[in-house]
């Protein structure tokens, strides 16, 4: 199924693979959202050693208030910041129910890594949602 995923938060800098957000299980398997992992913004998906996902070509901005949408629609995975589409990854084949999350965390990881930052406002929708569509 398709879904969504909507953050807006302003991240410190301070920390380089640092979590928006983490649905995690025990096992390791998890999805997240990252201002930035080696150097870029990014949403994985990771299932055992298998780890997909899409990332954009650089950071979220420092100290700004941003805006990351993350639509998954079947095989696309689309990343946006601003309202602007960063990156698209059209051969996803891990979706959520593949992890099998029992933990879902805001603002830090399973192992406790803490964001650091703000966060104004998460949301989740199980419809693919296009870049335009408001949050409810």
């Amino acid at each position: 199924g398709a879904c969504t995923y909507t953050a807006e938060f302003k991240w410190d800098g301070a920390r380089e693979a640092t979590r928006v957000f983490e649905f995690a299980n025990p096992n390791g398997d998890a999805l997240w959202l990252s201002p930035s992992e080696k150097g870029r913004l990014v949403f994985g998906i990771r299932k055992g050693t298998k780890i997909e996902g899409v990332g954009a070509t650089k950071p979220v901005n420092k100290g700004l208030w941003a805006t990351v949408r993350v639509v998954l629609d079947g095989p696309r995975a689309t990343l946006f910041l601003n309202g602007v589409r960063v990156g698209e990854n059209t051969r996803m084949t891990l979706r959520p129910d593949s992890v099998a999350a029992t933990q879902c965390y805001l603002g830090r990881d399973l192992k406790g890594g803490l964001f650091g930052g703000m966060i104004g406002r998460f949301t989740v929708h199980s419809v693919a949602l296009s870049d335009r569509t408001p949050p409810k």
